[in-house]
């Protein structure tokens, strides 16, 4: 019954032109939550040595990664994303993503 509660919102709903629209799943990040993302990043800073510099990896206005190291993405994925998504994401959502990276800063 719990799982069926969750995911009544994930079914395909038909339109008035015949197509259907799927919903986005509420892990799916809307423009102003990715643009409010992104503007965490930039003005994170870190101590020289211990990633590259952030401003170089993202670019704000196409709202994307480039350029990332393998190292860059752990600390992205162990260090950065509990922060970034704090704000951002609901808290069932933000939990699993916090426990996730968590687990990821464990077994590294």
């Amino acid at each position: 019954m719990h799982l069926t509660k969750n995911l009544c919102g994930l079914h395909l709903e038909p339109t008035e032109k015949g197509s259907h629209y799927l919903s986005p799943a509420s892990y799916t990040l809307s423009k102003k939550e990715k643009e409010s993302m992104f503007q965490c990043l930039e003005s994170i800073k870190v101590p020289s040595g211990y990633s590259s510099n952030i401003k170089r990896i993202i670019s704000t206005k196409d709202k994307k990664f480039t350029n990332l190291k393998s190292h860059d993405c752990h600390v992205l994925m162990t260090q950065l994303l509990p922060v970034i998504i704090r704000g951002i994401l609901p808290d069932n959502v933000r939990a699993i993503v916090m426990k996730l990276c968590a687990f990821m800063n464990a077994i590294s």
